[in-house]
């Protein structure tokens, strides 16, 4: 194999744009955090981060502890940490559309401040404790990955094992074209059209 683990992980990132990742411990999310980071950053992209204080904060030391300047990324708006009300959860009811709509505004806001693109890591059993009907988020995965196949975006949805219900967990894994269990990333064989996951098309 020859390279570290952090290298064959930023290795696996370029298998696609929309990527699932299962982790059951603190050291599993930040196995693949960390190069996730490293990786937006060495492609020039602009990385958001969205997640609780305290994974935000772990992360933030994590990437420190990996020889990360993450007090000067942050200071040129190249390295985000936002809190689920930073992207409008947590405040009323849940659309699929609405967050679909931001995440697009921040792409072109990336694009318009020269970064060769948005790279998304989103801690989502974190968004999904703020949301009562579980299938408007799976109508918001497959929206997501039905309308971002062109734009310049790197998606990394993290869910918790052990705080994800089984039928969020075994829809996820047919959604994303890319899956993480534990260690590695790979192609997806039980992958769907996400068209079929759609409760009704985009306005």
């Amino acid at each position: 194999m020859g390279g570290s683990v952090s290298e064959d992980l930023m290795e696996q990132l370029n298998l696609g744009k929309h990527l699932a990742w299962v982790y059951s411990s603190e050291d599993e999310r930040l196995h693949v955090s960390i190069p996730f980071v490293k990786y937006a950053l060495a492609k020039r992209g602009r990385c958001l981060i969205v997640g609780s204080t305290r994974l935000n904060d772990k992360l933030k030391a994590a990437l420190e502890a990996s020889e990360v300047n993450v007090s000067a990324y942050t200071a040129k708006d190249e390295l985000l940490f936002l809190s689920p009300e930073d992207i409008g959860l947590g405040k009323g009811s849940f659309d699929p559309e609405t967050l679909l709509h931001e995440i697009k505004r921040q792409i072109r806001l990336a694009v318009n401040k020269g970064w060769q693109g948005l790279y998304l890591s989103a801690d989502c059993s974190t968004l999904l404790r703020l949301i009562e009907n579980e299938d408007e988020w799976i109508q918001f995965e497959g929206l997501l990955e039905q309308q971002l196949f062109n734009d310049p975006v790197k998606v990394l949805c993290q869910y918790d094992s052990h705080a994800t219900s089984g039928h969020m967990l075994a829809t996820i894994l047919k959604i994303h074209p890319v899956i993480g269990l534990g260690n590695s990333l790979g192609t997806n064989p039980f992958y769907a059209d996400p068209s079929s996951f759609l409760i009704h098309p985009l306005n």
